[in-house]
């Protein structure tokens, strides 16, 4: 029974950590396009390339913590 929890307990932190990087995600979005406008310019490619989603850093992060290797084949 304490096993079930457990899993059920994984399972859940990972929805919930999906959910709130998805979240994370969409208002970065948003204020990008915000601050854009507010700014009267659009960001240089340069600054888009150097941003990283947070997505990707949320992933990096848990690859890291379960031992996986990025696809870059370094290290998260």
């Amino acid at each position: 029974m304490t096993k079930r929890r457990i899993w059920k307990g994984l399972l859940a932190g990972g929805a919930a950590g999906a959910a709130g990087s998805l979240a994370m995600n969409q208002f970065q979005n948003l204020w990008t396009k915000v601050s854009e406008q507010r700014n009267g310019r659009e960001q240089s490619q340069s600054d888009e390339r150097a941003s990283v989603d947070a997505t990707v850093k949320v992933a990096a992060k848990v690859a890291e913590i379960t031992g996986h290797r990025s696809h870059h084949g370094s290290r998260a």
